[in-house]
């Protein structure tokens, strides 16, 4: 197998692990980063990283069930007049 064959076949799957590797690495300093900055101001912190996942949680699952319904309505809706 040639170079351009592997990299026809394998290529587009390598570059999206690097891809992968590369967001994921991003978010995991970043997220250090902001533990690390929270850490450091003691209880003040804990109630300021508190209060981000309590209001991360809540847009999260507002946009999660809002879908969820839009979904679940147009699938299992039933418009049919009642007699």
């Amino acid at each position: 197998m040639d170079f351009a064959l592997f990299m026809e076949k394998y290529g587009y799957k390598i570059l999206l692990a690097v891809i992968f590797i590369g967001i994921f690495g991003l978010i995991g300093y970043v997220m250090f980063g902001l533990l690390k900055m929270i850490s450091g101001l003691g209880v003040l912190g804990l109630g300021a990283g508190l209060a981000l996942l309590i209001a991360m949680r809540m847009l999260i699952a507002g946009r999660y069930y809002e879908a969820y319904g839009e979904a679940m309505g147009k699938y299992f809706y039933d418009n049919r007049r009642k007699n």
